[in-house]
Formats: C-alpha cells, structure tokens, sequence
C-alpha cells in the first residue's frame, strides 16, 4: 500500500558567522514550523516550485539527513547478540549523500550512503573523521562561532601547512639572472645560446652585446624604481637588452608592439619609466613618450639615441650597480578590474628561485633546444627567454608570424630540431588541429609544459600521444610566473597542477584564512619566495591582495582569487574563480576592463562581458550591451573602438546586442541566461 514516508526540505542561514547555539535553536525552530507541514507531499511541493530538471540528480536537495530518534535497546536472548548492521539490497544511493544516525544501546550509529559517481571511498572516510572532529570541537564549547569550529585533526593540518609544504632548497639568494648567464658564459663560451631566423649568438657573443649596452644604460638618472621600457619584436637582440639592463642594475618593462597605443601610453607613464630602448624596425611605431630613446640595430650596437631622461629621474647609478636579489628584476602590466591595466613588480630572487627550480623540475639539460613563442608582454617569456641561458641550454626564438600559424609552427619544431616547448593549451590545440603528430619518428620526444589556462583531459590525451612528457602548470604573474607544477602521466577526469615549485608554499583556505580539509574547496594562497613585490606604487591593492602569512610570521601570502581544493596525495585542483576574472589563451582578463572601454561609449546604457564555451575546449569573449534609450548599436564600430585602446586578446570576438540583461530572482545577474551570439 506504500511507503508513509515523506521528505522534508529545510534551509539553514549561516549567515553572519553566527555561534553553534544560535544556529542550533535557527534550526529548531525550522524544523517545527516544516513538521507543521509534513503531510504536503513532497512531490506537491517540486510541481509547485518547478526547478530546473536533470536527470543526473534529485530536484530541490541533493543530500538528506535521517535520524532514527526511537533508540533501540540490545536484546538479551539466550545464545544470540544483537547489533546495527548495513542493509543495503539495492546497491543504489538514492541521492548524492545521506547520513543516517540511530541510537543503539546508548550509542549513536552514523552510516554513509554516497553516490560512487561524486566521491569515492576515501573521501567519505575523510569526511566522517571531519564530522567527528566538528562534533567533538562543538562540545567542548557550542558557544563559539561556526567559522571557529574545527573540521580537521592535527596530524590533516601537519600535511597541509608543512609535509606538502616542504619545498626548502639552496639557491643563490643574492644572485640575479645576468649573474648564472654570466657563469655559464663563462663555462662554456662557444657553445649556442639564442637562435632567430637562421642566425646565432653564442654565450661569449651574447654576453659582449649585453656587456656593451649595460655601460650605455650605466648614466646619472636611472635611479629610483622607474624602470626601463623595451619596445621590441622577438629577436636575438630583444634577449641581449634584457640582459644588460639587469647586468646595469636596473629593471625593465617589457612592452608588446602589437599592443594599441594608449594603452602602451599609460603603461609608461604609470610605470615612470624614463628611458625606452628600441630596434630599427619599431622606432617608427613608438608610443608617445618623452623620455630618452635608445635604437639598437641587428647587431645589438647603439645605432641612436634620442631624448633625455626626465629631471624626476634623478639620481646616481652608482648607487645601483650592486643590485640585490631584493631589487626589481621587471614590471609587468596585467588586466585590472579598475579599467586600467596594474603593474605588478618582481625581484630578482624570486625570478632567481622560479628558474633554478624550473631547471630541477621540470628541469632543463644544456643539449635541450627550447622554443620561445609567447609576445614580449607575457610574463611566461621570462621562462623560454633566461631559462635555457642560466642552464647553458638554447633559445630558439620563434617569429611573430609563426606563433599564430599552427602548421608554420609545427614545421619549426622539426625544422629547429626542438626538444622542449611551453605553450598556453590553446597554443597546443591550435598545432594539433594544424595535423602536429609530435616530433619526427626516431626523435626523442618533445617536451611539453602547458600553463596559462585550464587544461582540459581530452588535449592532455592527445599531447600525451606527441610528447615524451607532459607537465600541467600554474601559477599568477604576482608570483612570479609558474608556482606549481606536475607531470600528467594519464588523462584523468581531474586535472590537477601538481604540487608546489622549490620555496613555495600552497595554501586552500577558508574566509577566515583557516585550513579547509582536503577534498574541500576554498580559496588558494601562494607563500614563499616567489611572492612578488606587490603593485606598483599602488600601496591600498597591494595591502588587500598580499595579504600577511598567519604560517608563517613575517612573510605575505598572495591572494590568488582561485577556488581549488587539494587531493589525498597533495596534488592541487583548480576549480574556478571566486570573483569574475579569467585566463583566456593564457592572458589574465579583468572582464571590467573590457566593460570600462564599452560603456564609455553613450549609445551603451549596460554591458557585461562573459566568457563561453560553446563548444568544448573553445572559449571565447562576448559582450552583452543594452542600448542606452532609443540609440542604436553599431557593432563593427563598438569593436573598432575597443580595438583601438585594448589588445587583440581583450577584444570580444562577438557582440550581442540586448533589449535587458536577464537578471536572477533577486536581481543579480544570471549569467547563465546569457545567449550565445548567432554565429553566422
């Protein structure tokens, strides 16, 4: 005749960090008010909310708590004992979790029924040491706040904060990057260090070029934390001045041609940079800039120099020379939410510490040949450009041209004979639809360090079958470049980043910058000794986002804004953003900048910027717009004017123009309902 057993949904408000009192009486008083209503079928109740149906879970709730509150009592009958025991005929959980508890015999019996889809066994094993944990800090003290409650023992907190943490290793603290090229110049003068276009310089060749621009660039002036600008292509000499602006004690900010020039122009004149140097195929399409101007030809000579260095710029390099590891290595700009790209400065150590690292693991042997492909402004080129020169290694450098033509791409690799590639996963993707198989047959195989973005398992697969090895990286350019990384060895349907870089510390805390157990989600913090400067000469954004180390007393911690959550073995997951911020083809997008740039446009009374995936592994920028009245909205003239101010990796490559922005019951954007734009 049927089961007389009905569900009942309630929420809890945990709202405001209230103690474990408060929330237990919240909860009383629910469940007598939903008791009140027990006799409403459930069913009744999901036709009249009609949520969103899918049949790959329950509507409404996806875990249920039972309590069985009629104790049970052990029965004495002679000969036999009895005790609680599974009863499971089906084999099937009926929902995502159930916790079931019955009182026997003056115990409390606490079984688990889990969808084996969602979690596997060691993750409900951890989960139940948790809740016994919770249950343990609530009664010594119910009184304290939620937040405060614990969910984890000592010996999960030792793993966390210092047995995956373990990453101590010796490096040349004081050293900077010219100061390892110049020990393998020395080391082993003639042997390749950087090749362009068929032409190569040696590491004796390549250190006499730097030596000689370093003395130009050794003039009253450059004092201070201004730094100095470089506007070139990729190129033999772009590596060269690098070089000598390190070797001259000084730091640089790398700017990218391709890049509109207003936004070149605030980048100067945010950093202060007072002198800029060029090559004789740029000079032409400099930005406005007031400062001194040095032209180097394509034999890294001083072919002009124009302009004088500012007067704010005063001071001696004689006070530089000795540089530090503390001292700025660059100045590197990355979207920001404000509208205006921020600069985010690095030290020599931390550059120092990442390569020396790197040069372990994944690592890097002197007969390797490295491929250089990203633009000028992309931190990831610090790694492709000094990595092989502080390993005696080669640069190959690729031609602009070259990077965005996947078969002129996969050619080069044969043609160059390279052994180790570092590309964004739209990079491999775009070799592997242009026919890439890997390299030659009898060749050892390539290679490949994948970062910049998410790594989906369907191209791990596929690089797998081209590559001796594959290594997943990650990290933010505020600490310098990469912080962790991992070898993929298979496909599997969680991609993870690894585990720290050497003397880097990873933390997935919660709001109150605790611990979250292992398997559970919160927001990752990166310590130790990549963790950057901070931004430049912006004290309020650097104090909110490097944030002081409660592990650690008197070292920071950079907020990274990424939710991730750590596996059983240590290895790192990153699951998403806890703001709107993402990395498209490797490149940190602050979608408010992109929105900045649209609405100061009239004819726009709303924007949103959204990132899709239409398609699987096929992300792309779209812009959402309500015209503002009765205007119209030309579309092709939006784009030319966001062309325009923003680079070719901020510009959406579709407009979709809107009569309202849908907006979730109350009242916030539902990205979610955001349609996709018509592609024809």
């Amino acid at each position: 005749i049927g089961l007389f057993v009905n569900n009942l949904v309630m929420r809890t408000d945990l709202s405001g960090n209230p103690s474990f009192a408060a929330v237990l009486a919240q909860v009383k008083h629910t469940a007598l008010d939903a008791w009140a209503h027990q006799e409403l079928p459930f069913e009744k109740l999901v036709e009249a909310l009609r949520p969103v149906r899918d049949l790959s879970h329950s509507p409404v709730f996806q875990v249920m708590f039972v309590l069985h509150n009629a104790p049970w009592e052990a029965q004495s009958i002679e000969g036999l004992k009895a005790a609680p025991a599974d009863m499971d005929s089906t084999g099937v959980s009926k929902f995502d979790l159930t916790l079931s508890v019955i009182e026997f015999d003056g115990s409390l019996w606490l079984t688990y029924e889990y969808s084996t889809d969602l979690f596997d066994e060691s993750t409900i094993e951890r989960m139940a040491d948790s809740f016994d944990c919770l249950l343990e800090s609530i009664a010594a003290d119910a009184g304290q706040q939620i937040s405060l409650l614990r969910l984890h023992r000592n010996r999960q907190l030792q793993q966390q904060l210092q047995d995956w943490n373990s990453t101590a290793c010796d490096f040349p603290r004081d050293a900077t990057v010219f100061d390892l090229f110049s020990a393998q110049a020395q080391r082993n003068p003639d042997a390749c260090a950087i090749e362009y276009r068929g032409r190569c310089w040696s590491y004796a060749q390549l250190a006499k070029r730097s030596e000689a621009l370093s003395v130009a660039l050794r003039i009253p002036g450059m004092a201070g934390d201004a730094p100095v600008a470089i506007f070139m292509q990729p190129s033999l000499e772009r590596s060269a001045v690098m070089l000598a602006i390190w070797q001259a004690g000084l730091a640089w900010l790398p700017l990218d041609p391709a890049c509109p020039a207003p936004r070149l122009e605030y980048m100067l004149g945010d950093s202060g940079a007072g002198l800029l140097i060029t090559q004789s195929g740029s000079y032409d399409e400099l930005p406005a800039f007031e400062g001194r101007v040095i032209c180097v030809g394509t034999d890294g000579q001083i072919e002009n120099t124009v302009g004088e260095l500012p007067v704010s710029l005063a001071g001696s390099v004689d006070t530089l020379v000795a540089t530090t590891g503390q001292r700025p290595a660059y100045l590197i700009y990355t979207s920001g939410s404000t509208g205006q790209p921020k600069g985010v400065s690095i030290s020599h150590r931390s550059v120092v510490n990442f390569l020396c690292s790197m040069a372990c693991t994944p690592g890097l042997a002197e007969t390797d040949r490295l491929l250089a492909v990203p633009g000028p402004g992309f931190d990831i080129s610090v790694l492709e450009l000094m990595l092989p020169l502080v390993c005696g290694a080669t640069v190959v450098v690729a031609p602009a041209a070259t990077v965005a033509d996947g078969r002129a791409l996969a050619e080069l690799l044969d043609a160059a004979d390279v052994t180790v590639m570092q590309g964004t996963p739209a990079t491999w993707q775009m070799l592997l639809q242009a026919g890439w198989k890997g390299r030659a047959r009898g060749l050892p195989g390539l290679k490949i360090l994948c970062g910049g973005e998410a790594l989906d398992p369907r191209l791990a697969e596929r690089l797998l079958e081209c590559g001796s090895s594959v290594w997943n990286l990650y990290g933010p350019t505020e600490t310098t470049i990469w912080s962790t990384c991992g070898q993929i060895t298979d496909a599997a349907r969680r991609m993870t980043v690894g585990r720290p870089i050497a003397n880097t510390q990873i933390y997935i805390l919660d709001s109150a910058l605790e611990p979250v157990p292992i398997a559970v989600t919160g927001e990752l913090y990166i310590g130790g000794e990549g963790v950057g400067l901070g931004y430049h000469r912006q004290p309020a954004r650097t104090a909110r986002r490097f944030v002081p180390n409660p592990f650690d007393a008197g070292t920071r911690l950079y907020r990274t804004g990424d939710i991730a959550r750590f596996h059983a073995d240590g290895r790192i997951e990153i699951l998403g953003r806890t703001d709107f911020q993402f990395k498209l083809r490797g490149f940190r997008i602050e979608p408010g900048e992109i929105e900045a740039v649209i609405a100061a446009d009239d004819r726009i009374g709303q924007c949103v910027v959204h990132l899709r995936e239409d398609s699987p592994g096929e992300s792309r920028l779209v812009a959402y717009v309500v015209p503002a009245g009765e205007c119209s909205i030309d579309v092709e003239r939006l784009l030319q004017t966001v062309r325009s101010q923003l680079p070719v990796y901020m510009v959406p490559s579709a407009v979709v123009v809107m009569d309202e922005l849908p907006l979730t019951p109350n009242g916030k954007l539902n990205r979610q309902a955001l349609p996709a734009p018509d592609r024809g």
